[in-house]
């Protein structure tokens, strides 16, 4: 199991040409006829690549790909170099062909696919101009002798509360500022573009990134959807409704007395253009949305009709920013299915036989931001039990081997994190057992998960002591260092993240 430790260095290095490629096949080549009398080359990406694409054709044994590391450690950048190798190995199997920008192949669709996820699913943050938020398993098929049959994109964890709510160094998703920045004339008027400071969603943050030209990347995306088979129509409904998002954003509420019903609120006028542009483009009902937005239903479980709730200022904000999100996310689903129907070579596959796997995972890295939520606990998470996961493979199961074999070793310590997991995720007595506990309990709130952990489990070594006037926070101390969250909204994103899943 080769493992590569590599350094980001925020700058393109002239080391993953094609002569490098044809370098490392070489080496391999040679590493089987004469495994004695040849020099190890120097770490490389390539190298990782090449392994698991040499094993999985001469051995016949499916592969993956791990890529992990904290937030800004360059795993966007590995996968597409690895993409890329795979991608010339795929064509230089048969006929040593070169990929063409004009051709449409299997192999190029999946490189495209880069781009196109990058606009819709990469942002800057503090620590990354061009960070993931969201993580990918791409699964890739190939024929016995190393061709590229087929390819598939699973996609978790997008980061929604980005769209509503953005640090003052960071920026919202690509995609928003490529397409104020790079549309043209007539793209401005049909998706009623305004600048960038327009925009409420956009605005609490930066609008640039160093060496970055939003204008031609948009044009970059629009290309990429084409060679994906994205249809005219199906692209102009997508940043139509992009637009719809930014514009729904800067609707404003105010307080307004109904009588009998009570206090609740209403549009503000001064924001009233923008909500029909936003009505206009999301291709809603003017009147539906309003009520969608002011009030809530609510079933009379005694007869199974619905009552109408007033919804007060703050109800409907976050209404509102929920929505938002909701339909951001929806569009990402869908750029999804529609890159896997591009790269998914269905019928070819039903007519393959012995189709070799090899598969790539680029998940979120170790995250510790100025203020944490329940995004990053669960990226944090995740990471922890990849860290487990390599803990026991690489260190536990293979002393556990050489005891076995009787050889001779030098013990090699390391820190099992497994009590840092049971913390986060037990059965009982852990941050998400009390979380599921407090949805199901009536008037359940973030205070109360916060102070039920503190109550019954505070003598946890990876617990934070309790810090004095922070009754929104909760310490863990993980593997690669501690972080505070802020638990304000656990309750409702959990619930969120639970009804999607079913």
């Amino acid at each position: 199991m080769p493992i590569l430790i590599a350094v980001n260095p925020y700058k393109s290095l002239n080391i993953y040409d094609e002569e490098k490629i044809n370098y490392f096949k070489n080496y391999f080549r040679k590493l089987k006829t004469n495994p004695n009398n040849i020099e190890a080359p120097s770490p490389h990406l390539y190298y990782i690549a090449e392994a698991a694409y040499n094993e999985m054709i001469t051995e016949r044994m499916n592969q993956s790909i791990l890529i992990s590391g904290e937030s800004g450690s360059g795993k966007t950048e590995s996968t597409k170099i690895i993409l890329k190798y795979l991608a010339v190995s795929s064509l230089n199997c048969l006929n040593n062909k070169k990929i063409h920008d004009e051709e449409t192949t299997v192999e190029k669709q999946v490189l495209d696919s880069n781009p196109l996820l990058e606009a819709f699913g990469n942002a800057k943050t503090v620590r990354n101009n061009n960070s993931s938020r969201f993580g990918k398993f791409i699964q890739i098929n190939f024929s016995p002798n190393g061709k590229i049959l087929s390819a598939k994109i699973n996609n978790y964890l997008l980061e929604k509360s980005r769209i509503v709510s953005i640090q003052p160094e960071e920026r919202n998703y690509h995609i928003f500022y490529q397409l104020i920045r790079g549309a043209n004339n007539q793209e401005r008027e049909k998706y009623k573009i305004k600048n960038l400071e327009h925009f409420r969603y956009l605005n609490e943050g930066c609008f640039d990134v160093d060496e970055t030209d939003d204008a031609a990347n948009f044009f970059k995306t629009k290309e990429c959807m084409l060679k994906l088979n994205f249809r005219p129509d199906e692209i102009t409904y997508i940043f139509k409704v992009i637009m719809g998002i930014l514009y729904l954003g800067n609707v404003d509420f105010l307080e307004k007395e109904f009588g009998t019903q009570g206090i609740g609120c209403i549009i503000d006028p001064i924001s009233q253009k923008d909500f029909l542009i936003a009505s206009e483009l999301l291709g809603l009902n003017e009147t539906t949305l309003t009520n969608v937005l002011t009030k809530s239903r609510i079933i009379n479980a005694s007869n199974q009709t619905y009552i109408e709730k007033l919804l007060t200022i703050d109800n409907a904000y976050d209404c509102l920013n929920a929505i938002a999100k909701t339909i951001y996310s929806k569009v990402f689903d869908f750029l999804i299915r529609r890159i896997n129907q591009a790269i998914s070579n269905t019928e070819k596959i039903k007519t393959e036989k012995d189709v070799l796997k090899l598969s790539v995972l680029d998940i979120f890295g170790f995250e510790n931001f100025e203020i944490n939520s329940f995004e990053q606990l669960c990226i944090n998470y995740a990471n922890e039990c990849l860290q487990q996961n390599f803990n026991n493979n690489i260190f536990k199961l293979e002393q556990e081997e050489y005891i076995k074999e009787q050889i001779d070793y030098t013990t090699v310590a390391y820190k099992d994190n497994k009590e840092i997991i049971e913390l986060i995720d037990g059965p009982q007595k852990s941050i998400f057992a009390f979380l599921d506990s407090e949805e199901i309990t009536p008037n359940g709130s973030d205070k109360k998960f916060r102070d039920n952990v503190y109550k019954n489990i505070k003598n946890n070594p990876y617990l934070k002591p309790e810090g004095r006037g922070e009754n929104h926070l909760i310490g863990l101390k993980h593997y690669a260092g501690e972080v505070d969250y802020n638990i304000c909204g656990f309750l409702e994103k959990k619930l969120i993240n639970l009804i999607k899943t079913h």
